[in-house]
């Protein structure tokens, strides 16, 4: 494949050998702590002689130089021959620990995580994959603020990432009450993730029309402006943030470990405001920032003075195709709901 235009020559990579005959490549990275994929064809169908099922494959978009750190790091899954070519799907790291093919993870009252917090039951987890090889990389792994429990959490069937995945919802940060935003799981490689950034002015990289910007589609929705939320023995707090000129929007959401009608109050504040932050849902189709993660902040620098200033990445993708050409897209602030597996509208 010959790279055009960016000065890029994207490689993949099985078992650490560089496959050629490369035809095109689909990445993506879809948010809401799922799975990134990775999708490739080859214009050569004897790799199927190579046993491809389960191997460790790596994706370099090689931006200018080459890279020594892979975009995407993960295990092929699903292969599909044909008389001229073979395509594989690929999974990242954390298939290993998630969905139907995962050991399940056992919790009972007996044999239970009480007092673990929810990065530290991951991390546990993970420490035992990793006995014979690092397959996940902890290094960059960090502690949610508020750190979230794992007491009385049970479990007989679900996967462990699965389970995880569910409890980080609860996590929201809040060191500015006001302006709360929820935790979101990344990989960067075969190294797992949990950020929660605040957009703040003069810390995103700046895409123009001139530089970084091919185009950029915006579609408004209209934001919850009500919140109820339920604790227990009868505590309950409601807020609702200001006027409502596109109707009231209303969720529920029971918490029984909040105990007193201000603590509900708060909470209801929190997923109100969160949920505020991310009205605008705007699809970027750029010419850089491949290395780009989740919850990584960007600035538009552009003349629509409603989309203009920082942003946070909620999905990506990236697609190469076989004349060389790469195109890149990003969702800006469509993360969804806080503690969306938990709200029901009203």
């Amino acid at each position: 494949m010959t790279a055009q235009g960016l000065h890029s020559r994207p490689v993949v990579k099985i078992n650490g050998r560089t496959i050629v005959n490369l035809k095109n490549v689909s990445y993506n990275n879809g948010g809401s702590n799922q799975l990134t994929t990775l999708n490739c064809t080859f214009d050569d169908p004897e790799l199927i002689n190579y046993r491809l099922f389960n191997k460790k494959i790596e994706f370099y978009v090689n931006e200018g130089v080459a890279e020594s750190f892979p975009i995407f790091t993960g295990f092929i899954r699903d292969i599909f021959p044909s008389d001229t070519s073979i395509t594989v799907m690929a999974y990242d790291a954390r298939i290993l620990i998630s969905g139907r093919e995962a050991n399940p993870v056992v919790i009972t009252d007996k044999k239970n995580y009480d007092g673990y917090t929810a990065v530290q039951f991951i991390t546990d987890i993970i420490q035992d994959l990793n006995s014979n090889e690092t397959l996940i990389d902890l290094t960059a792994l960090s502690e949610t603020n508020p750190a979230v429990s794992m007491s009385g959490v049970r479990s007989v069937s679900d996967a462990p990432y699965d389970l995880f995945a569910e409890n980080i919802n609860k996590a929201v940060a809040a060191d500015d009450p006001l302006e709360p935003l929820n935790y979101v799981i990344d990989m960067l490689g075969n190294s797992l993730v949990v950020t929660s950034k605040r957009a703040k002015a003069g810390n995103g990289i700046r895409f123009s029309r001139s530089d970084g910007i091919n185009s950029l589609n915006i579609k408004r929705r209209a934001p919850i402006t009500k919140a109820t939320v339920i604790g227990a023995d009868g505590a309950s707090g409601t807020f609702q943030y200001g006027t409502s000129p596109a109707g009231e929007i209303g969720i529920i959401h029971n918490n029984q470990d909040l105990l007193s009608n201000a603590d509900c109050t708060n909470e209801a504040i929190k997923l109100v405001m969160a949920e505020r932050n991310e009205i605008d849902e705007i699809t970027l189709e750029a010419n850089k920032g491949y290395d780009l993660g989740l919850n990584n902040v960007i600035y538009l620098d552009v003349d629509d003075l409603d989309i203009r200033g920082e942003h946070r990445i909620a999905s990506k993708r990236i697609d190469v195709k076989s004349d060389g050409s790469i195109r890149i897209r990003f969702s800006l602030d469509k993360l969804p709901p806080t503690l969306s597996e938990y709200l029901q509208k009203i």
